[in-house]
């Protein structure tokens, strides 16, 4: 006779083939990403009836919706999901100031409809700037209202006789988001010893670099480049 501790009427203990699958890892390969850059999700997912049990898993943000279909790497507990910038902007769109933390979730279930989910964290950032409709360098309130944001490495114009914004945006792997064929617009008096690199608009003029008094004494002329 087999030997079990569950009594004829005892109908509380669930059968082990009864059990939902078990995420036992979720990781991205990497914590982060900006503009231009994807990421890999990585999910391993045991099941006690087997891998066959498993139906599938998706992708889904905090608020359930879909980013991704997970792909099941070979016979193995292994599931993989890559997602780019704008597939990510695609589903959920990217608006920020300075930065975004996302939060994504594995959903995995099988044949019986049980399921098992599990989180994590991924930053959006564009260096620093803002974002807006998707794109590093634009700032706005909403996607609809995006405006061009100012960046730039702090270029002294006097000497450089061929200066131009696109070669300063293609320092940062950016475009330049106005043309500036036969002008250099943004024109502002600084010190030649810049350190901050970045313009700030004040009232009509444009002021920029922290002012360092033990460097050179010069003042030097710069121009503003808006990049996107």
């Amino acid at each position: 006779m087999e030997y079990t501790d569950k009594l004829p009427d005892d109908t509380d203990t669930p059968d082990e083939t009864d059990l939902a699958p078990v995420i036992k890892i979720f990781e991205a390969t990497v914590d982060s990403i900006t503009e231009g850059d994807q990421v890999e999700f990585v999910a391993r997912v045991t099941d006690v009836d087997g891998q066959e049990d498993l139906q599938g898993g998706m992708l889904k943000s905090i608020d359930g919706l879909v980013y991704g279909t997970f792909a099941q790497v070979g016979d193995s507990v292994e599931w993989k999901v890559s997602l780019d910038w704008d597939i990510i902007h695609d589903i959920e769109p990217i608006l920020f100031d300075e930065y975004d933390v996302r939060v994504f979730v594995a959903e995995f279930r099988d044949k019986s409809k049980k399921q098992a989910t599990a989180e994590l964290e991924l930053e959006l950032h564009c260096d620093g700037r803002p974002a807006c409709d998707g794109y590093c360098g634009m700032a706005g309130t909403n996607n609809s209202d995006c405006n061009v944001a100012g960046w730039q490495e702090c270029v002294e114009v006097q000497a450089q006789a061929n200066f131009n914004c696109a070669d300063v945006c293609s320092q940062s792997n950016m475009d330049c988001a106005q043309s500036t064929e036969g002008e250099i617009w943004g024109l502002a008096f600084s010190h030649a010893a810049c350190s901050a690199g970045v313009f700030e608009e004040v009232g009509t003029s444009l002021s920029t670099c922290d002012m360092d008094t033990s460097g050179d004494s010069e003042w030097s002329m710069y121009a503003s480049c808006y990049c996107g």
